[in-house]
């Protein structure tokens, strides 16, 4: 099962409502925004990141925002953490790089953290492994299929 499936059955399977928006295909949350017509600041950017420890984490921040690596090295306790290379987002997402889905994953990662601001936001978007493809949902429909500690990451 590819990662789109897997993402899509874990949210049929919990009986979760959302939406499956078309588009052109997309490489970045601003391309996704502009195609979608959302907010960007609704957009849950996904980023796969690896620690000194060579432990892989990722971080959910908002379209519209950067992920603050020192406050992720901070929560970890580590010294440096950095992007995941295009080769092993591909082994580890299962997808290419620019639309990791915030759940589904095809390998177990060691922790995964949602920047505190997103849960501001009524509703979300994010991509399902697929650059031609975006998800909208509720925030607390969201929230009910994503495990991931709550910290200000941005």
């Amino acid at each position: 099962m590819n990662t789109e499936d897997r993402v899509l059955n874990l949210l049929r399977d919990n009986g979760l409502e959302f939406e499956i928006l078309e588009h052109k295909p997309i490489r970045t949350s601003k391309e996704a925004s502009e195609a979608t017509g959302i907010p960007l600041k609704f957009g849950v950017k996904t980023m796969l990141l690896k620690t000194d420890l060579e432990e892989f984490i990722m971080a959910l921040v908002p379209g519209n925002r950067k992920v603050d690596f020192k406050k992720i090295a901070g929560l970890l306790e580590c010294d440096n953490v950095k992007l995941a290379s295009a080769e092993e987002v591909k082994e580890i997402a299962g997808c290419e790089p620019g639309c990791v889905p915030p759940f589904g994953l095809q390998e177990e990662i060691a922790g995964k953290y949602l920047e505190i601001s997103l849960l501001k936001n009524s509703r979300v978007a994010f991509s399902p492994a697929n650059r031609g493809r975006t998800i909208l949902m509720e925030r607390d429909e969201f929230l009910k299929c994503i495990e991931a500690e709550k910290a200000e990451i941005i």
